[in-house]
């Protein structure tokens, strides 16, 4: 497959997801949906004309391999994990509570970007949560997110 019926079936589909869904979603009546049923239109042409362009050599889409541990020790997934990580950290400050949460998340993070010496790991989350209770819950008198466990 080349890279331009790559990027034709994106743009099909962003402007398919315009079309039927944000669009009537976010508009009220034809006379407002008018314009940007034109944009998603001129997206909709070119992209099925990059559908019908013919595959050059170069411009070919090559796959690469599936090598899993290559992937994992890759920049951007190692980013991925960490945003993802953070998503999964904010709902366990719901259900579990700030400092309970930041404790076992900091260890986490902590062991995920390469410290490994014990008494690092164990003494910086209590460090930095102690500077945080002290800072926002005495001096400031914010409270933080309690949940089941604290």
């Amino acid at each position: 497959m080349s890279k331009d019926r790559c990027i034709g079936i994106f743009f099909l589909l962003v402007s398919g997801v315009l079309w039927f869904w944000l669009i009537p979603s976010y508009t009220r009546g034809p006379a407002e949906a008018a314009y940007p049923r034109f944009v998603a239109f001129l997206m909709f042409v070119p992209a099925v004309a990059m559908l019908f362009r013919k595959a050059t050599p170069e411009n070919t889409l090559h796959l690469p391999t599936f090598d899993l541990q290559k992937l994992l020790r890759a920049p951007f997934m190692r980013t991925l994990l960490l945003i993802i990580s953070y998503a999964i950290y904010i709902k366990c400050v719901e259900i579990f509570g700030f400092y309970t949460s930041g404790f076992v998340f900091c260890i986490g993070w902590m062991l995920f970007l390469g410290e490994r010496a014990v008494i690092r790991v164990l003494l910086t989350p209590l460090l930095v949560l102690g500077i945080m209770y002290v800072f926002i819950t005495v001096v400031l008198r914010y409270p933080l997110p309690a949940g089941i466990l604290l």
